[in-house]
């Protein structure tokens, strides 16, 4: 436990301590010659005997101070902590420049839990004697608990210079780069301790977390390996290669991780808590809540299993026991950002905005450079009708500036090159989303019809999920690049290495998003396209892709980027891929003698306006009944919820039909009992829009004065349904109940509406995917050359 130290003094040294009686000359001479045969027996291990040798040596020559220091010494081997304390104060006593007697105490206080009064005896002893470098890396420990964190720079410093060869101090080091956020600074200082005791798992380990922090993900992998290699019995080894398995999406070989080192220790909450999180990401959500329960069960103030399981819970649609769990793990540690976050999540899901952008804005004001929770602020703002639009895009200007401000390479020039004949254009698309998912559904037709003799595909996907839709479109790409895992560094680095002219975005600030690597630059063009409906906010996203109905030119000085237009619609769907062609019903109202309004969209758009405008509606037509269909229903406790938001409003509850999710066939095949969609405003739908018109159903939209709220009327333009845009709430009242009072046009128009939108630009993939190549074309030859960050 403690390094052996022998007497450094001469037996005769003076001292500096009180005078006693000079023994006599036998008497010096025989404790010397016990001193010397207690050493012996300590180096024998023989403790029992090196301390009967000591105790004698001391009561022949009670005023040689190295009696005391080798006694004590040998009474904390035997554990005795107390005792020795006693007889190292009595040498201190005896002479206070002792540096042994004051190491040695500071190491006994230490053991006992006085720790302040060990860091001032380690003070001494280190003053006394410069060049003993333990008692160096023993007393920037104990600064380091105290939070005494100047001084153990200082400490270090002092050191480092004196004793590079140290390994302990570069680790500590490195602790205090991460203790003051200097993260990269951190690795490094954990690297060359690594270099200078590789056999020591601990530096591996904290090596692997600075990796992890910095998002250098394969590096951590290693760094955790390593460390379980030279310590396999310590599970949080494993831990943290498991958490980046996680991290990266590799969800399956975590779980096995996780359950490996639960092999070894059932009970460790911490591999508990975080299995939850892979079991969650395969979908075994009943799996994932008893890991977390036990979690809780087995350390109850236990911050991230509350975190997981509110997360569980989250995605259960259980959403009032995640928000119960989020609380608590805040409760707990009020300071832990992504709390704040996922309570957030919870809240939006549950429609209740303003608590979402409160927890939004609580999240980065503890983290600035959170920008995972900026992105879910400015979606949250996005559903909002008192964020003006000017506002918005500053909140989104304010995130681009962090997104660059975190970029720590230095630029480098890189030119939008002109085609060689022959050189096809090369266009990286970057989006978590290249699945079944709505991004998925508007981008496979358009791939497939792409002119491949003029175009190079490259796919980055910023998530690993594969289905059927990835293995439609998989074929299309040159080259298919994984890049969950990479961190912004390392994915532009290698979208770089590819040669891309442009960089398409498809995700903005939704879900499973890379925008921030958009910040190094690694292409000569960026464009944001299909997946966000607003400016993303950087300054380093040259282009987005619109249509002049979702973003009129008056609208234009909303974007940071510059608009261009695509010439019917920003958006072509592909037809839904169901097990047998589903049929177009007759329309419900004929036989149910009252029509029925439907609405699939996400519950947090169904905002507090809409639902008073929905109420003027079924109050002029009282036998009207409506579907509503969304996640939040999966849970009774979410349909109760929506039920007292329907009384606010003054809506029968028994009115409305509250379903649960449900798979995509079965979600289409309840459009079969709908008449007509009713938009949301001012977020609209948009797949959900698409899909109505497929199965026959129109959708009443009112065009609001930016993208989202007009991505309706985008739509239903572009099917040729310009007469089921309303401009006013007053329009959308009059149109619904128009339209639902002409039983005989509304069934017309169903048996029709497919075969018509099939022709339209808005499901036509060669017209769109021929424009949409012109489009990267001209960017291509007509953009300046700018200078670029990789």
């Amino acid at each position: 436990m403690f390094k052996r130290i022998r007497q450094w003094f001469s037996a005769d040294s003076p001292g500096t301590g009180p005078v006693h009686a000079q023994p006599s000359p036998e008497a010096t001479a025989r404790s010397k010659a016990l001193l010397a045969e207690g050493n012996r027996y300590l180096d024998q291990g023989n403790l029992v005997r090196a301390e009967q040798c000591y105790r004698q040596a001391l009561a022949l020559d009670g005023a040689n101070p190295a009696n005391l220091v080798n006694l004590g010494f040998v009474q904390i081997e035997l554990g005795q902590l107390s005792v020795a304390r006693d007889t190292l104060v009595q040498a201190i006593a005896l002479d206070g420049a002792n540096c042994d007697s004051q190491y040695l105490l500071g190491t006994v206080l230490e053991s006992l839990g006085a720790v302040p009064e060990a860091a001032e005896h380690y003070r001494t002893a280190l003053t006394l004697k410069p060049e003993f470098d333990v008692c160096c890396r023993d007393l920037v420990r104990v600064l380091f608990q105290l939070g005494r964190l100047d001084e153990a720079q200082t400490t270090l410093s002092q050191g480092l210079t004196l004793y590079p060869h140290l390994a302990d101090l570069h680790f500590y080091q490195g602790h205090l780069g991460m203790a003051q956020g200097r993260t990269a600074q951190a690795a490094q200082d954990y690297q060359r301790a690594v270099e200078l005791a590789p056999t020591e798992a601990r530096l591996h380990s904290a090596l692997g977390q600075a990796r992890e922090k910095l998002n250098q993900l394969e590096s951590a992998a290693d760094s955790f390996t390593a460390a379980h290699t030279l310590e396999p019995d310590n599970p949080e080894h494993l831990k943290g290669l498991a958490d980046i398995h996680q991290i990266q999406g590799r969800s399956a070989s975590a779980l096995a991780l996780y359950q490996q080192g639960l092999a070894r220790t059932p009970d460790h909450a911490g591999l508990l808590a975080n299995m939850s999180l892979a079991l969650c990401a395969m979908g075994q959500l009943d799996a994932a809540r008893i890991a977390c329960e036990r979690a809780i069960s087995v350390a109850p103030t236990m911050m991230a299993a509350r975190n997981n399981l509110g997360i569980t819970l989250t995605e259960m649609g259980e959403l009032s026991g995640a928000v119960a769990c989020l609380l608590q793990a805040i409760e707990l540690h009020p300071e832990f950002a992504a709390a704040h976050c996922n309570l957030g999540a919870a809240y939006q899901k549950q429609g209740l905005l303003q608590q979402a952008i409160k927890s939004y804005r609580q999240a980065l004001s503890l983290d600035e450079n959170y920008l995972e929770a900026h992105s879910n602020l400015l979606f949250a703002l996005s559903f909002s009708q008192e964020v003006p639009a000017a506002e918005f895009l500053a909140e989104a200007q304010a995130y681009g500036a962090s997104a660059t401000r975190l970029v720590s390479d230095v630029p480098r020039p890189t030119k939008a090159l002109p085609l060689a004949p022959g050189r096809k254009l090369r266009v990286g698309l970057v989006s978590g989303d290249l699945h079944e998912h709505p991004v998925g559904y508007f981008l496979e037709n358009v791939l497939r019809h792409l002119d491949q003799d003029r175009i190079e595909l490259f796919a980055y996907a910023a998530q690993r999920r594969d289905d059927a839709l990835t293995q439609r479109i998989r074929p299309v790409f040159h080259e298919w690049r994984t890049i969950a895992g990479l961190g912004d560094a390392q994915a532009a680095a290698l979208i770089q290495s590819d040669g891309i002219d442009i960089l398409m975005d498809l995700a903005g600030h939704t879900a499973h998003n890379r925008l921030a690597l958009f910040a190094w630059r690694p292409a000569p063009l960026a464009v944001s396209w299909l997946g966000w409906f607003a400016s993303t906010g950087l300054k380093e996203m040259d282009y987005f892709l619109a249509d002049p109905v979702s973003v009129p030119a008056s609208d234009e000085q909303h974007f940071s980027e510059t608009i261009w237009y695509l010439p019917h619609t920003r958006f072509c769907f592909t037809s839904p891929k169901t097990k047998a062609e589903m049929e177009v019903s007759t329309l419900p109202a004929l036989h149910a003698g009252h029509p029925t309004f439907g609405c699939f969209q996400q519950i947090g758009k169904v905002n507090d306006q809409v639902l008073a405008v929905w109420s003027r509606i079924a109050a002029a037509l009282p036998l009207a009944l409506f579907h509503i269909q969304n996640p939040s229903f999966n849970a009774e406790a979410g349909c109760e919820a929506f039920r007292k938001r329907l009384r606010a409003a003054g809506l029968p509850p028994e009115r409305f039909r509250l379903c649960a999710a449900s798979s995509r066939e079965e979600y289409l095949k309840a459009y079969q009992t709908v008449d007509i969609a009713l938009d949301t405003f001012p977020f609209n739908g948009a797949t959900t829009t698409c899909e109505a018109l497929w199965m026959g159903v129109p959708t009443v939209t009112l065009a609001g004065d930016r993208l989202v709220a007009r991505q309706g009327a985008s739509l239903m333009t572009a099917a040729g349904l310009a007469d089921w845009v309303a401009d006013s709430e007053e329009a959308y009242v009059t149109l619904a109940i128009q339209k639902a009072s002409d039983l005989e046009a509304l069934s017309k128009l169903r048996q029709c509406l497919r075969a018509t939108v099939l022709t339209s630009p808005l499901f036509d993939a060669p017209l769109f995917a021929n424009h949409l190549l012109q489009a990267l074309e001209a960017m291509q030859a007509t953009r300046l050359q700018p200078l670029v960050r990789v």
